[in-house]
């Protein structure tokens, strides 16, 4: 939920908590969390460390020999070029992808048949909008046959955006109105933020609530949140301390950080020993510390977590 609450820092710091930790979690939850992510470096505006989680993210699939979640990846590779304004790129991600049928409870941060339609969607043209209309209607009586909110939000946003494409805005701010009437109790920020088109009918709603005195004090504050996250210059960071304490994870010293910085370069601690001018026994000690503070159990996960705290930059020498 950090993600879609679009405190993207600590979105960032628990999705690759799960990654560096994969060998003790479902291969599910690995997945969801590789996406989640690359979704977050995207929303921060890193575009490059977004396609490589995404590019690990496959490797990872490939190692499972299953086609069907082959697939999926195919699909979210999609989708991350969709956010990255790729449209012929997300276009032959979801030919491989294939067409894929509306199933199950639909629980996963990728839905390839959504993927599907906010492709057609951005493709504009007036087949591909119907298209996406017909798929979304589809859509709409799965997720609400199943309870299931989040998608239904998804759905909604999408179907404003398929609205406002065909120049029907009263329908557009209706559908996205209920989209957010759903949302706002949990906070929902980025399903509307991800998808850009969707500032004009925001607009057009706040003029239209503001024009027949519609006060609700709650819902507009919240309409304002989601227009200033979806302007160019939403992506804010969140302070390292401020996020160890909101994790309540202990900072580290700079000795500890000094370790954990050549642990990156694959030094034993021998090595590490003989260039800090200490003991193996010393090294061990600090190496300890770094793992309990950071909830790890190895160089790797440490490393990596550092990384999303802020502590290391992913070039570092």
């Amino acid at each position: 939920m950090y993600y879609e609450w679009n405190n993207l820092d600590a979105a960032v710091y628990h999705f690759s908590a799960v990654v560096a930790n994969q060998h003790q979690a479902h291969f599910w939850v690995v997945r969801d969390a590789m996406c989640g992510l690359a979704l977050a470096y995207q929303a921060q505006g890193s575009g490059t460390q977004a396609q490589e989680t995404a590019r690990t993210l496959l490797e990872l699939v490939q190692e499972q020999h299953n086609i069907r979640e082959l697939l999926t990846a195919y699909a979210f590779c999609g989708r991350l070029a969709l956010l990255q304004d790729e449209v012929e790129q997300a276009e032959q991600w979801l030919e491989l992808a294939g067409e894929q049928a509306v199933l199950g409870p639909m629980m996963f941060l990728e839905d390839p048949p959504l993927t599907k339609a906010w492709l057609l969607l951005a493709k504009g043209d007036g087949v591909s909008v119907a298209h996406a209309q017909a798929l979304l209607t589809h859509l709409l009586q799965h997720v609400e046959a199943m309870h299931n909110t989040r998608k239904t939000i998804k759905v909604l946003a999408l179907q404003a955006w398929a609205y406002d494409l065909q120049d029907r805005e009263t329908e557009a701010q209706a559908v996205l109105e209920r989209a957010l009437a759903l949302a706002r109790p949990g906070g929902f920020i980025r399903t509307f933020a991800d998808l850009l088109p969707l500032v004009k009918v925001l607009q057009n709603l706040r003029k239209h609530r503001k024009a027949h005195q519609q006060v609700d004090r709650k819902f507009d504050t919240y309409l304002q949140d989601l227009q200033a996250a979806m302007s160019p210059v939403a992506a804010t960071s969140m302070s390292r301390e401020a996020l160890l304490r909101q994790e309540g994870l202990e900072p580290l010293t700079d000795r500890e950080l000094h370790i954990l910085r050549l642990l990156d370069k694959d030094l034993t601690n021998k090595e590490i020993a003989r260039e800090l001018v200490v003991t193996t026994g010393t090294v061990k000690v600090h190496t300890s510390n770094v793992y309990r503070k950071l909830s790890v159990n190895n160089r790797r996960a440490a490393v990596s977590l550092a990384r999303a705290l802020g502590y290391m930059v992913a070039n570092q020498a």
